[in-house]
């Protein structure tokens, strides 16, 4: 079940890191599609924003305009009125400057226009357009005629509209109605004998007459480009992204290095899982496997043999009087004895040997594609090297033995019963005197 739980938990490690390594590598897509439609949403915004910035500027001057108009009938007329009662000024007197309001409120755009110019505003055009104009410039052409009779007839009460140029430039035009004809109007614009004598010579008596109360004579048209609302829009559109992407990106590099670091300590536990899993398989102090290692591999090795009626063989082998050594001369001696005996059999053995410490001073060796007698030549070849082998502690030179026990069969069962037959045929070897080898009878 622990190896089972290991397994799952080590699939459901990788399952995480590649939906991590999916998620970082479709990241930048999904910013930069995020990235599109920020900019496409925000573009609209800030230029619907920058046309509404335009219009409550053509309002603010439509209301300043009609201000003026107002300050020119409800002042200037009136006292010039006053003073021709009261003979101050000749009946016939006539200026532009105080009586026409049209003429007013040209000034007062040209006037404004300057100050925009000097603040870096965009400039306004203004018109007054009629049917009927005093002045030619005021001429509205049969499309704004028709504007007009809309006024006129109350189906519409102002005209918004975004005009397009040749040069794909855009201005945005808004058009409200003048103040109906009163009675007061009707001294400029009534009959052309009622008139002051130094406007018809100025105007003319064709134009600007006849009309009569109640009456629309006009309406006012005042546009700007939205040129430079959307330039100042823009600018900050692309501030604004410049942030966004360096959000984005940041963001980007925060999951990244993340990710990257979620790899490096998965490659960290990795390994030191792979170690820790090594080093419980390997005696610490002879460096060869021990016995769960042992058992781990011998029986794929077993199972091979099997299937293709191969001889495997097994030696079990000990050192002899191991306990007097450690007596004698001490544990860390005997882990000398030790490290040097198990050194000396892995030299001996072929790679695809399997050997290990079996416990305490045994040993057991495992030959897979190894008959009887092969095993036997090297059981007593290693037997005589460590017979030979001699140690020098302290002054003292001593020498040890091994008993050898060997088999070898072509139908293994079970590994416990080749191990059982090695034993038996140890323990014949210790019975027998020590220091040889011996086979299953």
């Amino acid at each position: 079940m622990t190896g089972m739980s290991g397994a799952v938990d080590k699939n459901t490690g990788k399952n995480m890191f590649a939906r991590l390594k999916s998620i970082q590598f479709l990241l930048p897509v999904i910013f930069l599609v995020a990235f599109s439609s920020f900019f496409m949403l925000l573009h609209d915004r800030l230029d619907n924003f920058a046309v509404k910035q335009a219009e409550t500027q053509l309002k603010h001057f439509l209301l300043s305009y009609k201000s003026v108009r107002q300050l020119v009938r409800e002042y200037h007329k009136p006292e010039v009125y006053r003073l021709q009662e009261q003979g101050l000024l000749d009946k016939d007197y006539f200026s532009p400057f105080l009586l026409s309001t049209s003429f007013n409120a040209r000034g007062f755009v040209g006037f404004l226009n300057g100050e925009l110019e000097k603040s870096e505003f965009p400039q306004l055009k203004f018109r007054l357009l009629s049917d009927n104009p005093r002045n030619p410039q005021n001429q509205a052409n049969p499309s704004q005629i028709k504007t007009l009779e809309l006024f006129r007839k109350g189906q519409i009460k102002n005209l918004e509209t975004i005009n397009y140029a040749e040069d794909g430039s855009e201005s945005l035009s808004i058009s409200l109605p003048t103040t109906p004809v009163t009675q007061q109007c009707l001294k400029c614009h009534g009959k052309p004998e009622d008139a002051p004598v130094k406007m018809v010579k100025m105007y003319g008596d064709t134009n600007g007459f006849n009309e009569t109360i109640g009456e629309m004579r006009a309406y006012m048209n005042v546009s700007v480009s939205l040129e430079g609302y959307y330039d100042k829009s823009h600018q900050l559109l692309f501030g604004m992204m410049a942030i966004a992407a360096a959000v984005m990106f940041l963001l980007y590099a925060v999951i990244s290095k993340f990710i990257v670091n979620l790899e490096k300590q998965k490659a960290i536990i990795s390994s030191q899982r792979e170690e820790l899993h090594r080093l419980s398989r390997i005696d610490k102090l002879t460096n060869i496997l021990n016995r769960r290692g042992f058992e781990e591999r011998a029986g794929q090795i077993a199972q091979i043999a099997n299937r293709y009626d191969e001889s495997l063989s097994l030696i079990l082998f000990d050192i002899d009087f191991f306990k007097k050594v450690n007596d004698t001369y001490g544990h860390l001696v005997g882990d000398v004895v030790l490290t040097n005996v198990a050194a000396m059999a892995k030299k001996a053995i072929r790679a695809s040997d399997l050997l290990c410490r079996w416990g305490g001073e045994e040993f057991l060796l495992l030959m897979p594609n190894t008959k009887l007698a092969d095993a036997v030549t090297l059981a007593e070849r290693m037997r005589q090297e460590i017979e030979q082998f001699e140690y020098d502690i302290d002054d003292a030179v001593f020498s040890t033995s091994a008993s050898f026990g060997v088999v070898s069969r072509t139908d293994v069962k079970t590994l416990d019963d080749l191990i059982k037959a090695a034993d038996d045929a140890l323990y014949r070897a210790k019975n027998n005197g020590r220091n040889r080898v011996e086979t299953e009878e």
